[in-house]
């Protein structure tokens, strides 16, 4: 009787066994799904393509084996894959490339991935890839945690992979609230959503939603290095990194003229710390690698020791031959430049999509004078930290001719705020911060060679704007230019902060509403 009883028991526990198996899958209809713990890929894709636009498809606690295969989401209908109870969705990921979209046209579906927990078991090829031809309008990835993953240098690897460099595309969306730890670099968002050329029309984004958003994550590496940057970018992208915390990453990048260019980066009120691995003097914590438009500002530093004077750095390939890429040197005779006249003198500027030129529309093809712009960057002991042009080219180049400070970029003039309109900031160089009221009534403009009126001196009124509603205490601000002398006009209004699209909590708690359609979109 006690041997049947114990047979009678094992095969009980069997049967239970193998209908746990049979029912981890995925199941609802219209917009309202959800999937068990043990679901598959197979699982995920059943129920992506039974569903209709704009479905939510939630995930129950539990583990989830998504070694193999890829989750494809559908560019006719959006979704939103989110699960239950925040980073309780526990995910083992190989080297596959886990969910994607290839998007066409003007896509203004919402797409969202919130709440899971990513394991990784190595380096992951693209891990969440959204790419193709068009315009893909709102996306976000909030409220994830990546954990496990190794490092690489591969273009392709990042867990989150953005466009391709066989496509032309615009991306808008919000990367935010995750959370990454690993032992060393990763690639952590990698934006390549951009026009895969450059004598084309990209509109101006700096300010707009039209760019890719990653704010408020905490990025945490325990031995980082040099090798890859945390979050990079190429082919004319637009990218604003804001209000994010990092531990020992290679820092924040954008690859310049021979690697697709850049047509906007913003980078503020990120908390940046670097005391281990390499570089803990904080070298090239932010990089621009020679492009477009730039504006890195409120940032704060912890290093170890006395911060690197390349912290914030930016350089240009095309002032020298060997590294200049597809168009070579810019150096008055390649006729994709400005080639202002007299060459010996100018040598080819304005060169074609350098650091401080937008592209306007195609016309002029080497772009309009849009300068960069630093101020408020600081240590954590409130050392002010300068945005350095560098030139580490050998041999003939021609960085003074090209790049200048107070035509092309202007840093800070002081860590100090206004005390009045003449100090510590008069109007005449740099960059002054304070209230309107402080803002000093004469101002220098400056017209490059050639007759571009794009530069001047810049003020920050701290007390302007309103785009900063987290409640947080640190204001807003708006960034005024000398667009003629004696006269301020708004440059620069950073986009709202929250982002739009992150209302709402991740992990079951909400949010999952997909927000209107943009307007005023620019397809290019």
């Amino acid at each position: 009787m006690r041997l049947l009883s114990l047979l009678l028991g094992l095969c009980i526990a069997m049967v239970l066994s193998v209908n746990s198996s049979a029912e981890a899958a995925c199941s609802g209809s219209g917009t309202t799904w959800n999937c068990t713990a043990g679901s598959t890929i197979s699982d995920v894709q059943s129920a992506i393509n039974g569903s209709s636009d704009g479905t939510t498809i939630t995930f129950q606690s539990g583990s989830y084996n998504w070694s193999s295969g890829t989750i494809n989401l559908s560019n006719s209908k959006g979704v939103t894959l989110i699960c239950a109870t925040q980073q309780a969705c526990d995910v083992t990921q190989g080297t596959n490339t886990m969910i994607q979209l290839y998007f066409s046209g003007t896509n203004t579906k919402f797409y969202r991935i919130s709440g899971f927990d990513f394991n990784g078991t190595g380096v992951c090829g693209t891990c969440i890839w959204f790419y193709g031809n068009g315009t893909l309008t709102q996306f976000r990835i909030d409220h994830n945690r990546w954990t496990g993953y190794n490092s690489s240098t591969a273009d392709a690897a990042a867990l989150v992979f953005l466009g391709s460099n066989a496509n032309s595309a615009q991306c808008s969306g919000v990367i935010d609230h995750n959370t990454v730890q690993t032992v060393a670099d990763n690639m952590i968002v990698k934006n390549w959503c951009g026009q895969n050329g450059f004598n084309v029309a990209n509109p101006d984004t700096k300010g707009t939603s039209q760019n890719v958003f990653v704010e408020d994550n905490t990025f945490i590496i325990s031995n980082g290095g040099s090798a890859v940057a945390c979050v990079d970018g190429a082919i004319n992208h637009s990218t604003v990194v804001r209000y994010n915390k990092s531990t020992n990453c290679r820092g924040f990048d954008t690859h310049g003229m021979p690697h697709g260019g850049v047509t906007n980066f913003e980078v503020y009120r990120n908390n940046m710390t670097k005391t281990a691995g390499g570089m803990q003097d904080g070298y090239r914590l932010v990089l621009n690698q020679g492009a477009g438009t730039m504006f890195v500002w409120d940032n704060v530093a912890t290093v170890v020791g006395t911060i690197s004077g390349s912290a914030l750095n930016f350089i240009h390939y095309r002032d020298q031959g060997a590294n200049s890429g597809m168009y070579g040197i810019c150096d008055g005779s390649n006729s994709v430049d400005g080639n202002t006249q007299s060459a010996a003198t100018h040598r080819g500027y304005p060169c074609l999509n350098q650091p401080g030129r937008k592209e306007a529309g195609g016309t002029p093809k080497w772009g309009k004078l849009s300068p960069i712009a630093a101020f408020l960057n600081r240590t954590n002991g409130g050392t002010k930290i300068d945005l350095e042009f560098s030139c580490p080219w050998s041999g003939t180049q021609y960085c003074a001719q090209h790049v200048q400070e107070n035509r092309d970029y202007y840093n800070a003039l002081s860590a100090a705020s206004q005390t009045s309109s003449t100090f510590p900031f008069n109007g005449t160089v740099g960059i002054g911060h304070g209230t309107l009221a402080n803002r000093p009534t004469t101002c220098t403009h400056t017209t490059a060679p050639g007759g571009d009126n794009g530069g001047g001196v810049m003020y920050w009124a701290t007390d302007q704007g309103s785009w900063n509603r987290s409640g947080d205490g640190r204001g807003s601000g708006v960034l005024y230019r000398c667009s003629t002398t004696n006269t301020w006009t708004v440059y620069y209004t950073p986009y709202t902060y929250p982002h739009p699209l992150t209302s709402g909590g991740g992990g079951g708690t909400g949010g999952t509403t997909p927000p209107p359609a943009p307007t005023n979109l620019t397809v290019r």
